[in-house]
């Protein structure tokens, strides 16, 4: 298979090696059709896709020249001649459905596959990964020899908008564990693994955008400050830092009870006098369950508000985590163990996490309102900071 060597630089990029900058002696590009190298000379465009043999000769060229785009500039890495078969890093054909490839970790725990989701069908779906329906997926297989925290990420060409999904069970929606969508970063997500449990990760495109990538997984030993709830920890937020809710041990820093539940922290709200509380979800109950948010078991936060007349009440909410935001004229649960509160005006949730949230409705003075701050599923919780205003 030949490969665009903008697809190449991709993956020398992953590899971190890639330290010389491109010759521009000569230009290559007056014979063959292909992605002609950076070499002199009317080269017949028959390259080897070796990175560093001076032009990078990419396609099957049409030209009659004799020149072979040996130009002086180095391409590639350090000016030598590894090609990705030196790296380690070998093109993987695509597999469409479950069980799907299978991932072959290293002694490290550490594995790189380069593949693509071109030409496949979809298959899969999620929770996760807003407008992945009609996008072509694949799916990768992997069974950790040893339990620790598990990172899988992902780069991905221009042009292709990916997200991954972590699956127990191949193909199954319910069996969803952890979602990594589009950051700038890429796709990105960390588990909790245990030895011989068989995985399942699906790479989808959102818009029904496909693409060549490369699917990074490194199982590493559980430490408090990796991002993920291992055993023996109440918390993880990414960091090892106290006063976030999750302390330095990561366990829960104890959040004021008398606030966990309706009506929690009571504001009163004017026109001139908007309220903006930073805090977090970290150790408080899931007690709510607003209608955009369809994943039980996130920590939630909940504040009443009192305008001080009538006009249009906007809560904007920032968050560390995926975060969902409502507004509710009641705080009344139908019956126990209900946790969807009658009354709900509206509900938001972005389409990645980290988007920022802002719900907006009318309200009546003398009457009360509350919000609530929620997590999306099970595994969103930490700090956010939102402001309530009202206006005429």
């Amino acid at each position: 298979m030949r490969i665009p060597v903008a697809h190449l630089l991709i993956a020398l990029l992953l590899a971190g090696n890639l330290a010389c900058e491109l010759g521009d002696d000569g230009d290559g590009l007056d014979a063959g059709t292909g992605t002609a190298g950076d070499g002199a000379g009317n080269g017949d465009g028959d390259g080897d896709m070796v990175a560093g043999s001076g032009g990078n000769d990419g396609g099957p060229g049409n030209g009659d020249g004799d020149g072979d785009g040996d130009g002086d500039g180095d391409s590639g890495l350090d000016g030598g001649s590894e090609t990705l078969e030196d790296l380690g890093l070998d093109w993987s054909e695509p597999v469409d459905t479950c069980p799907g490839h299978a991932i072959a970790p290293d002694d490290d725990g550490r594995a790189a596959v380069w593949t693509e989701t071109f030409g496949l069908d979809d298959d899969y779906g999620s929770y996760c990964g807003a407008g992945t329906d009609g996008s072509p997926d694949s799916v990768h297989t992997l069974t950790p020899d040893k339990s620790g925290t598990l990172t899988v990420s992902l780069l991905t060409e221009p042009g292709f908008d990916a997200v991954i999904y972590l699956q127990d069970g191949c193909g199954d929606r319910r069996a969803v564990r952890a979602c990594g969508e589009p950051s700038e970063e890429g796709p990105k997500l960390s588990v909790q693994v245990e030895a011989g449990a068989q995985l399942f990760i699906v790479v989808d495109g959102r818009d029904s955008t496909s693409g060549q990538y490369i699917l990074n997984t490194e199982l590493s030993a559980p430490r408090c400050g990796d991002g993920v709830i291992n055993d023996g920890e109440q918390c993880d937020l990414g960091d090892d830092v106290a006063g976030d809710g999750c302390d330095e041990r990561c366990q829960f820093e104890p959040p004021d009870a008398d606030v966990d539940v309706c009506p929690g922290d009571t504001l009163s709200l004017s026109a001139d006098s908007p309220q903006t509380f930073g805090g977090f979800t970290v150790g408080y109950g899931d007690d709510y369950q607003p209608r955009c948010a369809p994943i039980a078991g996130g920590p939630d936060r909940v504040f009443a508000f009192n305008p001080s007349s009538s006009g249009t009440l906007t809560a904007t909410l920032s968050a560390s985590f995926d975060a969902v935001l409502a507004v509710y004229e009641s705080c009344v649960i139908p019956e126990p163990g209900d946790e969807r509160l009658v009354g709900e005006l509206t509900c938001s949730d972005g389409p990645q996490p980290g988007d920022v949230e802002v719900a907006r409705v009318s309200v009546a003075g003398g009457a009360q309102y509350f919000v609530v701050v929620d997590g999306f599923d099970a595994s969103a919780a930490g700090t956010f900071e939102l402001e309530v205003t009202l206006s005429p």
